[in-house]
């Protein structure tokens, strides 16, 4: 809706109530357009989940460490299993994106001295071409394994955990040899 025509509706409203109906017409137009925002982040904020994206950004000031992005992975399904393979204490983090493709340049928005290992083609700078937009992930980490290119079972529809697990495991014996 251009600006105009919000402030034609804005007056109308106006003319037809007061403040009141203004009040209520930006309520509707919020609901309308994006209910899901509002209610997700009062959810957030009531439950305290904290942000993932800020959560990453205080990780990565340590020195030594290993972060794993569980892409799709519910944190519902993954509590109920996670004991089974990690120590330590799991938290629930809130994602800034729902897909992919939009979450990738919102959290790794500058240039990070990381090797991101991924079994995602939305790491790979052409998936950003097709889509006609500024972001490169090479530009923002020192190296990308593209795990997917070598490992991806047409069966599964993805990359099966083992080879990400054996690219990870080959990627930190070359690094730590001499």
């Amino acid at each position: 809706m251009a600006l105009s025509s919000k402030l034609h509706r804005i007056k109308r409203l106006y003319s037809e109530g007061g403040v009141r109906e203004v009040g209520q017409g930006v309520k509707r137009y919020i609901t309308w357009n994006k209910p899901n925002w509002i209610k997700y982040e009062l959810y957030r904020r009531k439950n305290k989940i904290k942000r993932q994206e800020n959560l990453i950004q205080e990780f990565l000031e340590n020195e030594d460490f290993v972060l794993i992005v569980l892409d799709a992975c519910r944190y519902d399904y993954f509590e109920e299993i996670h004991g089974n393979y990690f120590n330590g204490n799991l938290n629930r983090a809130w994602s800034p994106q729902n897909r992919t493709p939009y979450w990738v340049p919102t959290v790794w928005n500058e240039k990070y001295d990381i090797t991101y290992i991924s079994a995602s083609p939305w790491l790979d700078d052409h998936s950003y071409e097709d889509r006609e937009t500024e972001f490169r992930p090479s530009e923002h980490f020192s190296e990308i394994i593209n795990v997917w290119k070598t490992d991806w079972d047409p069966d599964l529809g993805t990359v099966p955990p083992e080879a990400v697990t054996e690219s990870s495991l080959t990627h930190l014996c070359e690094s730590e040899s001499p």
